[in-house]
């Protein structure tokens, strides 16, 4: 980020003048370009050569926080960016208005000129000053051409409708590299596609006239007709935006034959090709169309027909697009068919080594949506709510980190004092829901963490009420209660008012150490999960006789520890234990490398979790430590040393807990 004294003087030093934009005039400032490029792909991907060149065509713009660079709906237009310095902000327009990313150091962005020619999906708002690299379209189309691995990259760009990030790296475990946060792959990239043996490919030959075309395209509800001649091998193809630019305009008349407009050459492809070679075919040939041919040319029978919304359609995995089709969908049925296609594209993350904070981003917006969209059924079955509500997701989906479907827990806040029909209604509207994520594949908590319960369903006077008692007069009950309320996160309803009880709840922390240092106290009640031997402390006995209790003795000893620290350092809106002991490590210079390793710790047993737990059908809580290999192991040694670590430092702040 460009300080805000210094934005212009960085701004003067690259591109001139704030505010205007002009292209690099010397070998020094190209040769800077091409040095910036060189780090992050696809530029890296290029030859040095190449990557010159496209330097001296670059052009460095400077902007001032709140400048859009792009809108939602808008043409595109010759030009998509890097981000030099500062970040910009991608969102959808909505409502209501949604977050698509922050694009920092070494993003692309804004490449949707470069693969369509279409409306960009997203707004993009610099959030602070900005210098950004302005890259032309003509300069980068031919790159497409040469490299197909640059292609393959844009193309996913362009099909999941996201910008791209670069790959961080990050320390060390065990003395395996763990990525942080990295791009987002594009799933199944290497799958075969399986066309839809029962849908026809509509066709007609080249002397049909546009009208009956059409009228064939709009009964059938297609978007596309192949042309094809008397060997039945396609001749050309006619779509609706072929209908739109030439027909609707006036440049054409519906009696003309459709050989007229149509586009030729058709492009055409095998039958059983990638996703990948499907998207590259499609960024090189500039068409959204590929016609599967018996051989693969243009000279054989039409088989099948592949567009970019099939594309999109397979990316179905795309969190975004299975996010679309929750809010769209009035079915539970069909909200636990999506939920279980996250669970597909989870393995799929895991698979490629996606950062476990972007995983568990991902997989909890999806489940978000999944509780939004049961909340708004409801809503349109009995009518509206009697109060304003917010809906708190609690436990591991409060913290983004609930990867599998574990236990619900949840609790529910309405507005004002209490009153027994208006919580009736809404402990209706908890069964509604409860009810759904069942169905969903989420196991009601059998502790009785719900919003059904009306000790999780009250109104915000009475939360308020509960949240003095535990602070000022806490018991062992009280602070165990605290521990799964205290990660609540509004996923449903008025945020407004979770935001009430958090400030509410830090007035009342400020006022007594009492409740934080019980708080210390419950986090330093399970020892380090090693034996005097370093062996595994396993369970001794019941079903799971014998295995690791990964969630108890590894993962909730970080997660408490981080709870406590982030509420001694006042950080409010910080849920993510990763997210939280990264806050600390920019807190505590003392500490920081601690902290660091805390949060790259928990990571590695949220993908371990999350790989046991798909692999047995189960939750991932409970592993044999035999099936876990040499690397694995000491990984984990290595984090129950920084738990015994963390816990020291508990110890010594909080001086009221256990002394051992």
């Amino acid at each position: 980020m460009i300080p805000a004294a210094g934005g212009q003087q960085a701004a003067d030093r690259l591109a001139g003048t704030p505010g205007r934009q002009m292209a690099p005039s010397s070998n020094l400032i190209m040769d800077r370009v091409a040095e910036f490029l060189q780090r992050y792909p696809p530029f890296s991907l290029l030859e040095p050569t190449e990557r010159a060149d496209l330097a001296a065509r670059v052009s460095i713009r400077y902007v001032k926080a709140g400048t859009v660079l792009f809108r939602e709906g808008t043409q595109p237009g010759d030009e998509f960016y890097v981000v030099r310095q500062g970040s910009v902000e991608v969102h959808e327009e909505g409502p209501p208005r949604q977050l698509v990313d922050v694009c920092g150091e070494g993003d692309v962005f804004g490449v949707r000129p470069l693969i369509a020619r279409e409306p960009y999906l997203a707004t993009a708002v610099a959030s602070d000053e900005c210098l950004l690299y302005v890259i032309p379209v003509a300069a980068a189309e031919p790159l497409l051409q040469k490299s197909a691995r640059v292609a393959l990259y844009f193309a996913a760009a362009f099909a999941s409708g996201r910008p791209h990030q670069r790959r961080r790296t990050g320390a060390t475990l065990a003395g395996g590299r763990m990525p942080k946060e990295g791009p987002v792959p594009v799933p199944f990239l290497n799958d075969t596609i399986v066309l839809n043996a029962t849908k026809k490919v509509l066709t007609c030959s080249p002397t049909e006239s546009i009208r009956n075309a059409a009228l064939a395209m709009t009964e059938h509800g297609h978007s596309s007709i192949v042309i094809s001649d008397g060997a039945k091998a396609p001749a050309g193809i006619l779509t609706d935006r072929d209908l739109r630019s030439k027909v609707v305009t006036g440049l054409h008349g519906v009696e003309e034959p459709v050989s007229a407009i149509m586009s030729r050459p058709v492009k055409t492809v095998r039958a059983g090709i990638t996703l990948a070679e499907a998207m590259i075919e499609m960024v090189r040939q500039k068409v959204h169309h590929l016609c599967v041919t018996a051989d693969g040319t243009d000279r054989s029978e039409v088989t099948g027909l592949i567009s970019d919304h099939d594309l999109l359609l397979v990316q179905g995995f795309n969190p975004a697009i299975m996010i679309r089709e929750v809010r769209k969908t009035t079915w539970v049925p069909q909200l636990a068919a999506i939920r279980g296609k996250a669970e597909e594209l989870l393995a799929k993350y895991l698979e490629q080594d996606v950062s476990a904070l972007y995983v568990a981003g991902t997989i909890s917006a999806v489940t978000d949506a999944i509780v939004q969209r049961l909340v708004e059924l409801h809503v349109a079955a009995e009518g509206a709510p009697p109060r304003d509500f917010a809906w708190l997701a609690l436990g591991s989906l409060g913290r983004e980190e609930q990867l599998l479907r574990t236990d619900q827990d949840h609790a529910l806040v309405y507005e004002g004092a209490p009153d027994e029909g208006v919580a009736a209604w809404f402990r209706g509207l908890a069964a509604f829901v409860t009810e759904g994520l069942a169905a969903c594949g989420f196991a009601p908590d059998p502790g009785g963490v719900s919003a059904t319960n009306p000790d999780w369903c009250r109104s915000l006077s009475e939360w308020k009420e509960m949240l003095r008692r535990w602070v000022e007069r806490p018991d062992d009950h009280d602070i165990l209660l605290a521990s799964v309320f205290l990660d609540y996160r509004p996923n449903a309803g008025n945020p407004a008012l979770a935001r009430e009880l958090t400030r509410f709840l830090y007035e009342e922390i400020a006022r007594t150490e009492v409740f934080l240092a019980h708080l210390a106290k419950d986090a330093l009640s399970t020892p380090p999960p090693l034996s005097f031997f370093r062996n595994f402390v396993v369970e001794r006995n019941g079903e799971n006789k014998d295995e690791f209790d990964l969630k108890v003795r590894a993962m909730v000893p970080l997660a408490d520890a981080a709870r406590v620290l982030t509420l001694d350092h006042e950080l409010v809106g910080e849920n993510s234990t990763i997210r939280r002991f990264q806050r600390l490590a920019g807190l505590e210079s003392g500490h920081r490398e601690l902290y660091e390793e805390a949060a790259f710790a928990y990571e590695i047993l949220l993908k371990i979790r999350a790989r046991f737990g798909l692999k047995h059908h189960d939750s991932g809580r409970y592993i044999d430590p035999e099936a876990l290999n040499k690397l694995e192991r000491q990984t984990l040694r290595n984090i129950f040393a920084a738990v015994k670590e963390l816990q020291d430092v508990l110890r010594v702040r909080f001086p009221a807990g256990p002394v051992r």
